[in-house]
């Protein structure tokens, strides 16, 4: 089946003239003196995120008892803070003007983050394909950096992979289990892994209750154990493991 493919546009002369103040304003982050990004306690990276309102699988699940967005972080603490929602609602109001939003975002990422690891979505989810390949094309224009994407829109992924556009090494794709204790969509992601346009295997990613947390055998995130933090563990942007599971707070 033929399909129009999206081309992402990147204008490298504007790149080049901008300044962090110039990125703030087109990103609508309201910081014009200083970096724009989320810094969160736990991850020890900045983020971008957009308001939960804008989720559209994470809507339809945060109606369903014992799904993981039922109780969604991102509706609670600092979250729930006048400004933090404003500048939320800000950041998808720039996204969605597309004034220079790639090239305000690609900057502002290489200049103000020292660590070189940087998480999408804290907040909000994935809107649409082309949202992803712009995601994607900010990867491919920073390659020393490491990038993780966690989601529950797998059809987006999947649409993308399947259409044959290229994932980026240094881009990790997390698919999300929508319940708790749920199974995660290890099979999926399976199969988009091994597509050759896949250069970093897609992994999987499940809340898990306490007791099957503690009775799970493999690898899980430390953080529970950390005081919430990630602290030197870098495994969501490094790890080629199949399933990452988190321990239910």
């Amino acid at each position: 089946m033929s399909f129009l493919k999206l081309v992402v546009a990147f204008n490298r002369e504007f790149y080049n003239e901008l300044s962090i103040p110039d990125a703030n304003r087109i990103l609508r982050n309201g910081w014009f003196d200083k970096n724009g990004l989320s810094q969160t306690s736990k991850l020890g990276m900045q983020s971008w995120g957009i308001p939960t309102w804008t989720c559209h699988t994470g809507s339809l699940l945060s109606m369903i008892e014992g799904s993981v967005c039922k109780k969604c972080y991102a509706k609670h603490g600092n979250y729930t803070y006048p400004d933090v929602r404003n500048c939320l609602d800000q950041r998808f109001v720039a996204w969605q003007e597309q004034e220079h939003w790639l090239e305000a975002i690609t900057f502002l990422i290489r200049t103000t983050e020292p660590s070189k690891n940087f998480r999408w979505f804290d907040s909000g989810d994935l809107q649409d394909q082309y949202m992803l390949l712009q995601i994607i094309k900010v990867a491919k224009e920073l390659p020393k950096f490491k990038f993780w994407l966690p989601t529950h829109e797998k059809h987006i992924v999947q649409e993308t992979v399947e259409q044959g556009y290229e994932i980026p090494e240094n881009l990790k794709i997390w698919l999300s289990a929508d319940m708790i204790d749920g199974e995660p969509p290890l099979e999926l992601a399976k199969k988009l892994s091994s597509y050759p346009n896949v250069k970093r295997p897609i992994g999987t990613a499940v809340v898990l209750t306490e007791k099957e947390f503690n009775a799970y055998k493999g690898f899980k995130c430390p953080s529970s154990k950390q005081g919430n933090k990630c602290l030197d563990c870098t495994m969501c942007t490094d790890s080629n493991i199949d399933i990452m599971p988190y321990k239910k707070k």
